[in-house]
């Protein structure tokens, strides 16, 4: 089980995590991916706080487990997603049968009336490998790409072997997430963190310059186009 915080202003863990220091494991987390162009910050994040007040949400968190971050993009035409992360699928499950209450559908106006509508986009995603405990990093470089149909495993093999290469190199965590909903735009989902952007594009520029990168790329040029690059960075967390 992963513990979920948010790193720069919250310490309480969400889902429990074992580091493992320079191996790639199982992520063994679900989430949602909910995308927006916020024309509004303060009116969108008053609408999530006053939500997160309601019975219905106290509710929501108890029975499911429900976690959620509010992130912000820098590099994309979106500016936030909201972060939705359960357990596994059943407590996925669980938790949208819960959320059909006043409250939320109340929330969802509002936060719709704050944004732009027609940029938005939904995914469903599964955190297939992580090194490192992610929670502890305050910033991080995502990377949107489609991986050809049939080779997911090969991507998947060779990221870790990728990854795992470049564990001294790289300060932060990494992770790759499959996604199970929302595909036309990505099917996959990679990360790497650290504590600070300087840090982060150092890590990343002395990893890309490597010879494990340029054996990276002859592997899987061929089978995943990178959509798009963002810097993400964790604003405000609900538990």
């Amino acid at each position: 089980m992963k513990k979920f915080a948010i790193f720069i202003l919250f310490s309480t863990s969400l889902f429990a995590f074992t580091d493992d220091h320079d191996v790639v494991k199982p992520g063994g987390e679900v989430g949602e991916f909910h995308y927006f162009d916020v024309l509004d910050p303060a009116a969108f994040v008053s609408a999530m706080d006053t939500f997160y007040l309601s019975d219905c949400a106290k509710r929501w968190h108890s029975e499911s487990g429900a976690q959620v971050a509010l992130m912000g993009i820098t590099g994309s035409g979106w500016t936030h997603f909201i972060y939705v992360g359960y357990e596994n699928l059943e407590q996925m499950e669980k938790g949208r049968g819960l959320l059909q209450c006043p409250d939320f559908l109340s929330m969802l106006v509002s936060i719709r009336k704050a944004s732009n509508e027609e940029a938005y986009l939904s995914q469903v995603g599964d955190l297939t490998l992580q090194l490192r405990d992610w929670t502890k990093d305050a910033i991080f470089m995502k990377f949107d790409m489609r991986v050809k149909p049939g080779s997911e495993r090969d991507y998947a093999a060779a990221w870790t072997k990728y990854v795992e290469s470049n564990a001294s190199l790289n300060t932060g965590s990494a992770g790759l997430v499959s996604m199970l909903a929302g595909t036309g735009y990505s099917t996959h989902m990679a990360f790497v963190g650290a504590s600070n952007m300087p840090e982060l594009v150092s890590n990343l520029q002395e990893i890309q310059s490597g010879e494990s990168h340029k054996e990276f790329i002859s592997v899987v040029g061929e089978i995943r186009d990178i959509r798009n690059q963002m810097f993400v960075q964790p604003l405000k967390g609900y538990q």
